[in-house]
């Protein structure tokens, strides 16, 4: 009874489930965080209630994995609501290729994906970009 939680709880639980004729079942709470559920069932014999059945099973270990695994689904809800993913329609410009974003403000595509994906970028200049805006370049490679 020391190692209880509440000593007066449990006491007063027994007293009440001796007065009913009711299947009863609860937790029972120890001062080390041990957990053990209480079953209890009436013993009727003659239809009269002679006494009552009691089991006591330590649910600790499972208390433990229940709230992890609720823990792991919280976390996974969370997750699924910071991935960050690209979808519907997005609104680029046909001329610079800037992207208008939910708040109105218009950003380089790199920023953007980046933002809303794990994508990550490395720059470079295509054949086509370089001819027409390094033409120079473009030249030297190909006069061999």
């Amino acid at each position: 009874m020391d190692q209880l939680v509440d000593r007066e709880e449990f006491l007063s639980g027994v007293r009440l489930l001796y007065e009913s004729s009711d299947e009863h079942k609860d937790i029972l709470h120890f001062k080390d965080g041990r957990l053990f559920e209480r079953y209890s069932a009436p013993i009727i014999m003659g239809g009269d209630m002679v006494g009552r059945v009691w089991s006591f099973r330590d649910i600790t270990e499972r208390d433990r994995k229940e709230k992890e695994r609720e823990g792991l689904i919280a976390d996974l809800q969370n997750a699924i609501e910071q991935i960050k993913t690209l979808r519907g329609i997005v609104p680029i410009c046909a001329h610079c290729k800037k992207i208008r974003d939910d708040k109105g403000y218009w950003e380089q595509v790199d920023a953007y994906v980046s933002r809303h994906s794990e994508a990550q970028f490395s720059h470079s200049i295509c054949p086509d970009c370089t001819k027409e805006h390094f033409p120079e370049l473009y030249n030297d490679k190909n006069s061999d």
